[in-house]
């Protein structure tokens, strides 16, 4: 492994969630590793064809960040309705914005626009927290807006509060799921009926995976089914 790649357009590839791994690169249709488990992390030099087999337990981890960090926030749509249970029936101002704004400590503002007014927050991490943003509407009209009760806010807008608890309860039910299981067996491997739903959809991307490498392999340049290639990819993707 001493033959480094420097086109710039490989593809990062990261298989364990603690780093890049190794780049694909389409020119030279090789993998390049760029880092070994437990080994720091040498330049990129040409490596074997395939990857390393990629464990249950990575995947697991993987999936439990994703699940964890898409547990949506509460704080700032409830703040907005216990200042609109404060406010019911008085003028939406721009003074309603600065009083969440200093509580929440991110950027709110009224907005009114396509023929309503509604409380927005930021939600971007850049330069520019605006650039992304959430909003919830308090009125069907751009002038003279007033404050809904926070009984009345919650229930227009059930994403961000009903089914915004319900989402977040099914996230936390499958992570302490996992964490019990996972306390009762300890580092043992799961029998089936000690698998969490975490650990199952874990072990089905580990074996989608090893079939997508089987099939590449079958169909690659210069193997048995390269000649009708396109054709079995499609068939492959067909439900």
């Amino acid at each position: 492994m001493t033959k480094p790649c420097t086109h710039p357009h490989s593809m990062a590839v990261d298989i364990d969630g603690t780093g890049e791994d190794f780049r694909y690169c389409n020119d030279c249709g090789e993998n390049f590793w760029t880092t070994f488990p437990g080994e720091p992390a040498p330049a990129i030099v040409r490596g074997a064809r395939t990857p390393p087999a990629v464990t249950v337990q990575h995947i697991e981890r993987q999936v439990l960040a994703i699940i964890e960090s898409s547990i949506e926030d509460s704080r700032v749509p409830d703040a907005i309705a216990a200042h609109a249970e404060k406010r019911a029936g008085k003028p939406v101002t721009k003074t309603d914005a600065e009083q969440l704004e200093k509580t929440l400590g991110v950027p709110v503002r009224i907005s009114r626009r396509y023929g309503s007014t509604l409380i927005a927050w930021a939600v971007g991490k850049g330069t520019n927290p605006w650039l992304e943003e959430r909003s919830i509407q308090l009125s069907h009209s751009e002038t003279g807006a007033r404050w809904p009760s926070g009984e009345k806010l919650r229930a227009s807008a059930p994403a961000y509060f009903e089914a915004r608890d319900e989402r977040n309860a099914a996230r936390r039910t499958l992570l302490q799921e996992h964490q019990t299981l996972r306390n009762a067996i300890g580092g043992e491997t799961p029998d089936p009926d000690d698998e969490s739903a975490i650990c199952r959809v874990a072990q089905a991307i580990v074996k989608l995976r090893a079939a997508r490498e089987e099939l590449f392999g079958l169909i690659d340049d210069g193997q048995p089914l390269h000649v009708v290639r396109s054709a079995v990819e499609k068939l492959a993707q067909k439900e």
